[in-house]
């Protein structure tokens, strides 16, 4: 599912341009974005059919600039867009066969979540749900 997940981030218009996107992990410096599953997926309905509707917890993380009060205000509304981008229905990631997205929701926007980078950067987290419909056997 993460890499389902890569893909879809890759093509996002708000993320910066061949910014690597890493799996559990931010690399120290800007701007890197990161994914990480949170738990494992559950099952929130069985149906019928053999179908299911599934919800998948990730976290969506960034490496992003925060030197001047202009950088991290620009680093806290990017991802409030972010967050209004994975909500819309038109954004839904493509899966593999047999799967289909319903919904993607931002529970907890989070914010700057480590400065270890002191003034220059932060990283900044928002944990994330994945609804999706997996079709029966």
């Amino acid at each position: 599912m993460l890499e389902r997940l890569r893909e879809h981030f890759a093509a996002c218009p708000l993320l910066e341009e061949n910014a690597p996107i890493h799996v559990d992990g931010l690399r120290p410096e800007p701007v890197n974005y990161a994914l990480g599953a949170l738990g494992g997926e559950t099952v929130a309905e069985e149906y019928v059919d053999g179908s299911s509707l599934k919800r998948f917890p990730f976290a969506f993380s960034a490496m992003l600039y925060g030197l001047e009060d202009g950088d991290r205000l620009e680093s806290d509304a990017l991802m409030e867009t972010l967050a209004a981008w994975m909500e819309a229905p038109e954004n839904l990631p493509l899966l593999e066969e047999g799967q289909k997205a319903n919904r993607m929701r931002v529970p907890e926007r989070g914010g700057r979540t480590d400065t270890s980078g002191g003034d220059a950067f932060a990283a900044y987290r928002m944990k994330c749900e994945l609804e999706y419909v997996k079709a029966g056997a």
